[in-house]
C-alpha cells in the first residue's frame, strides 16, 4: 500500500449468520448497497495514506479523536474502550519482499456493533489471509469482535515463524 494505492482496499458485508462477502475492493469511492441492514456488520479496510481517508472515516460517523488515531502517521500499540466501541492499535511482522523483520507494520482498528474498520499505511499478509477466507462457509464472524479476534490470532500466527528465526540467531 502507498499513497497512490486506492483508499478502499476492500469492504466486506457480514450477514447475521456470520458469512461474509467482499462488496468493494481497490477503489476510491463507495456507495453502500441497499441490502445493508442493522443486523449485518461491515468490515472496512482502508489505506491511511490515501488523500480522502480522513473524510471517508468522518462520513462513517466516527468521532474526531478516532479519525485522528486511525490516520496518525506514527502510532504505538494500545487499547482504548468507550461506550461507542473500542480502538486497538496492533503491529504485525513486515513479510513484504525485501523487508526487514524489525520494521513492524501498524494496524489501526476501530470496532463497533455495526462495523469494524481497519486502517494501515502498508500491506499486511495477515489481513490478506483473512479476506481470502472470509467468503468460505467455514468462516463465521457473527459479531465484529469475532472478526477482531481472528485478526489478532492471524497476526500472532504470522509472527511466530519469523520470531523463532530471530531467537535462533
Amino acid at each position: 500500500m502507498s499513497e497512490k494505492s486506492p483508499l478502499i482496499q476492500f469492504i466486506c458485508a457480514l450477514d447475521p449468520q456470520g458469512h461474509g462477502t467482499v462488496i468493494a475492493e481497490k477503489q476510491d469511492e463507495f456507495t453502500p448497497p441497499k441490502h445493508e441492514t442493522p443486523q449485518n456488520f461491515m468490515w472496512y479496510h482502508l489505506n491511511a495514506g490515501a488523500p480522502h481517508c480522513h473524510d471517508f472515516l468522518k462520513n462513517l460517523g466516527l468521532e474526531n479523536w478516532v479519525v485522528q488515531n486511525l490516520t496518525a502517521q506514527d502510532t504505538r500499540p494500545r487499547f482504548e474502550m468507550t461506550d461507542k466501541g473500542y480502538m486497538l492499535i496492533l503491529r504485525g511482522v513486515n513479510l513484504n519482499p525485501d523487508a526487514d523483520l524489525d520494521d513492524m507494520i501498524s494496524l489501526r482498528c476501530w470496532v463497533q456493533n455495526d462495523k469494524i474498520i481497519t486502517v494501515g499505511r502498508r500491506s499486511l499478509k495477515s489481513i490478506a489471509d483473512i479476506v481470502a477466507d472470509i467468503e468460505s462457509p467455514q468462516s463465521l464472524f457473527v459479531h465484529p469482535t469475532h472478526l477482531m479476534i481472528r485478526i489478532i490470532r492471524r497476526l500472532g500466527e504470522r509472527m511466530s515463524e519469523p520470531l523463532l528465526k530471530i531467537e535462533e540467531t
